[in-house]
């Protein structure tokens, strides 16, 4: 599956560039890290699962919670955005399918390991949010938000048709500094 021509995952240079890029950028992204053929496949197995999908929905602060009425209208912890995406759950995956495949792998798991510089690192262990699959329809969002995890893998298994920008605003803030004058102004822009 993993497109071996580009990205070798025993490639000790690779993986210290992808260290690199994910402490100064805050992010790591491999382009064509799959192989066509696996990207083909990954659609066929997602568009098959699409109909097990769960429709999730929630209205959150960019910090994924509720709104904060100590902060004055129009701060960020009292900015409300609403987010819709259909989800399908780790349990749902068949034991066969390929991103179950890939999540599942001991190499790529030590792969990502190496990328992030951990002396270890553990898969989820929830039977429900380990792996999922995310299903965007017209009029769905997901709001601009802070992931609450240290690091999020995602692979793009299919580009929307328009729309679908990612964007990742590198080291913004910290726990000492929320910096809530920069997080406006990339919110604005």
């Amino acid at each position: 599956m993993i497109n071996t021509h580009r990205y070798n995952l025993n490639d000790q240079d690779l993986i210290a560039a992808c260290l690199e890029q994910f402490t100064t950028q805050g992010v790591c992204v491999l382009p064509d890290f799959l192989t066509l053929k696996a990207v083909e496949i990954l659609r066929q197995q997602s568009d098959a699962l699409a109909p097990c999908a769960s429709r999730s929905a929630s209205r959150a602060t960019p910090y994924l919670g509720p709104a904060d009425e100590t902060f004055p209208v129009g701060h960020l912890r009292n900015t409300i955005a609403q987010s819709s995406v259909e989800v399908v759950a780790y349990d749902q995956f068949a034991h066969d399918d390929g991103l179950r495949t890939l999540y599942e792998w001991d190499s790529i798991l030590d792969f990502i390991r190496q990328c992030l510089g951990l002396n270890e690192l553990f898969r989820y262990a929830d039977p429900f949010g380990a792996l999922n699959l995310a299903i965007m329809r017209a009029g769905d969002s997901l709001g601009w938000h802070f992931d609450m995890t240290d690091f999020v893998v995602s692979i793009a298994i299919q580009s929307s048709l328009s729309g679908g920008h990612f964007e990742n605003a590198k080291q913004i803030r910290n726990a000492g500094q929320p910096n809530y004058e920069t997080i406006q102004k990339v919110m604005n822009e």
